[in-house]
């Protein structure tokens, strides 16, 4: 709303300008940096936190969590059904990547569930020692980002869920081969 004035005042003085020959060069040279500059900022410094004018709400890195899942999920329908257990202190924007997931549940600290068994699991880098001690399987484990203002979590992925997908990522729970 409040650019408009500023984009008619521009042309009116490139107008008024154009009789000396420099100037309209001057500025395609200036709109053509705006555009380059803005399209960094939208396609490739997105979610870079020291850009002054980018907020970050979610980094990139989230779809070392979504992408194992909506992968499956898109060759194999019935994935929409795994069960998925999230143990984090903020899940935005989580809830709305994992819409199709009809079997996820969130916790906080004070509600975990006495034992950790869905099909994959996300949690906090710090709550990691507490959340492998109660697995029920062996997991493949990733780390990923959420958001700046959040500290890295792990997640957690079955391994006789995710075999063909995750083969090659570390193993944790009971059962998994040690290193």
């Amino acid at each position: 709303m409040l650019l408009w004035p500023v984009f008619l005042t521009y042309v009116a003085l490139m107008q008024e300008l154009s009789r000396f020959a420099i100037v309209p060069a001057i500025g395609a040279a200036v709109v053509t940096l705006s555009m380059m500059r803005g399209a960094q900022l939208n396609f490739q410094k997105f979610d870079d936190p020291t850009e002054p004018y980018v907020y970050v709400q979610t980094f990139r890195e989230i779809r070392r969590f979504t992408d194992p899942l909506l992968e499956r999920a898109r060759y194999d329908p019935a994935a929409c059904q795994f069960n998925g257990q999230l143990l984090l202190g903020s899940y935005y924007p989580l809830p709305w990547m994992l819409g199709d997931f009809t079997n996820v549940a969130y916790f906080r600290d004070e509600n975990w569930p006495p034992r950790l068994d869905g099909d994959f699991i996300a949690a906090e880098k710090s709550k990691a020692a507490r959340v492998e001690k109660m697995l029920s399987a062996p997991y493949f484990r990733r780390e990923f980002r959420l958001r700046d203002a959040q500290e890295d979590c792990y997640a957690w992925f079955r391994v006789s869920t995710f075999r063909e997908q995750l083969d090659g990522e570390p193993i944790v729970g009971p059962a998994a081969p040690r290193p």
